[in-house]
């Protein structure tokens, strides 16, 4: 089987898809699971090109997280209205999804770093001297500053300064 070449097969018990996919997919795609989701690439493709993420899943990423809904709105560059708007569809579209999947990626890898979601989002909300002494969640709020987050999570995870 091909690094992302995934099977499916269907539960005998709960008749649930089963997704099977190469272990370095699985760690690629892991920060899905913040959101409720199988580290599935092809999910994670329909998400962020067509579909966007059910809201559903972004109640399980702060659920999971700790965020709360005004910092996901700031980091998604929406107004509150506009939030209000994609809860009633019960949906965020593709763009918003992506950016937010973005830092979930980092966070995910703070968990992984830190040993658990609190500490992870006591780092995120820390100001960090190596981005210009600006919280991580301030710095995601764009595309640049994603990069610099996750610029930083990786030196971290390698030790490297």
């Amino acid at each position: 089987m091909s690094a992302v070449a995934a099977v499916t097969e269907a539960r005998p018990s709960t008749g649930k898809v089963v997704l099977d996919c190469a272990p370095e997919v699985k760690e690629k795609f892991h920060f899905l699971t913040l959101f409720g989701l199988p580290p599935d690439p092809d999910l994670y493709s329909r998400i962020t090109e067509t579909e966007g993420l059910a809201t559903k899943n972004l109640h399980q990423f702060i659920k999971n997280t700790g965020l709360q809904e005004e910092q996901i709105i700031s980091l998604l560059g929406i107004v509150s209205r506009t939030m209000e708007r994609r809860m009633a569809v019960g949906r965020l579209n593709p763009e918003e999804a992506d950016k937010l999947f973005q830092v979930a990626r980092s966070f995910d890898l703070m968990i992984e770093i830190l040993g658990n979601a609190h500490r992870a989002l006591v780092w995120f909300k820390t100001p960090q001297p190596d981005l210009d002494d600006h919280t991580p969640l301030e710095k995601c709020r764009t595309e640049s500053g994603r990069n610099m987050v996750n610029d930083e999570v990786v030196r971290i995870d390698y030790n490297v300064y």
